[in-house]
């Protein structure tokens, strides 16, 4: 915790001092395009690169596919752990620190324990993958999510920095799992058969996981909420 408080320290100094760069920051931080967008993006140039062998190729594809079972497990761990661990105060809303950004909608903040970032468990998970398969362009995506997804989040007060480790490490696991050869073939197995007995629900399913992971799952987390504010009312939860 220390340490956590040693960096944030430090980063708070800079704080206001450049209000162009914190605006920079702040429209980062909120942008999907360049956070779940961009990530998603290399994800299918990868995906659709061709290889040298078709045996490789069909390798690669496989781990990419099975790539969203693992992220999506790696963030749902991530809130699971969120939500049955001791609940943990974001930065932002610390007494210890003076934080306000008025353009952060902190308000959809408070409810969600900061320990661990799902967001750094949903990207490292897919950019693992995207680096088994790809030294250059995964090992790229690893460094777009470091610098340009989570440090934001720590610079803005969102997340303490082991969130973001924790985070991190939890998303490497289960990224890590499609080094398992039969799991990985069982999806893919699956996956290919869907892909004949019905494409075109196939692709709809693929749409609608890249859009969900662009947007972070903006609309799912606003039911969320929608939801837990009317637990609160309905059972004076506080």
């Amino acid at each position: 915790m220390q340490l956590d408080i040693s960096i944030l320290q430090y980063l708070i100094q800079f704080h206001d001092r450049w209000p162009k760069v914190d605006s920079a920051i702040l429209f980062l931080t909120n942008s999907d395009l360049l956070r779940g967008g961009v990530v998603m993006c290399l994800f299918w140039w990868i995906f659709f690169a061709k290889e040298k062998l078709p045996v490789q190729e069909a390798s690669k594809r496989a781990k990419l596919v099975a790539a969203f079972p693992a992220s999506l497990l790696a963030v749902t761990f991530a809130r699971l752990l969120a939500n049955f661990l001791p609940f943990r105060t974001r930065p932002l809303f610390s007494p210890d620190f003076h934080i306000n950004w008025s353009k952060l909608d902190s308000a959809s903040y408070e409810i969600w324990s900061s320990f661990p970032s799902d967001h750094a468990a949903l990207f490292v998970a897919l950019a693992v993958v995207m680096f088994i398969v790809s030294r250059r362009v995964g090992g790229f995506t690893l460094l777009y999510v470091f610098v340009m997804i989570c440090a934001p989040r720590v610079y803005l007060g969102i997340h303490w920095f082991s969130d973001v480790v924790a985070g991190a490490l939890i998303g490497a696991l289960f990224g890590f799992l499609v080094e398992i050869q039969s799991a990985t073939n069982y999806v893919w197995r699956w996956t290919t058969r869907w892909a004949g007995l019905a494409p075109g629900s196939l692709a709809a399913a693929a749409i609608f996981l890249t859009v969900s992971i662009w947007t972070i799952f903006g609309d799912t987390r606003g039911i969320a909420r929608a939801v837990w504010a009317l637990l609160q009312n309905g059972h004076g939860i506080t």
